[in-house]
């Protein structure tokens, strides 16, 4: 949640798993968690074009709750 905070924009599973050098399993386990909790929320829907052999990644940004609770268990100084 940190990381969504700090950075303040969408993020996708496969950049926070290399931002924190963890596991994509591990990252999406936990996206799913902070998911079903409300405090992240899906911002867009991946996609991949066959006709550039290109795909985009889904993103998901910090929810006002997520922001919320950063702030009030005081995650950032």
């Amino acid at each position: 949640m940190k990381l969504f905070f700090d950075t303040g924009q969408e993020l996708s599973v496969n950049q926070v798993a290399g931002k924190l050098s963890i596991n994509i399993s591990t990252a999406q386990y936990h996206f799913d968690l902070l998911s079903e909790a409300n405090l992240i929320v899906q911002t867009t829907t991946g996609d991949k074009s066959s006709w550039i052999a290109e795909s985009t990644p889904t993103l998901f940004e910090l929810s006002y709750s997520g922001r919320k609770y950063v702030i009030e268990n005081k995650i950032v100084t």
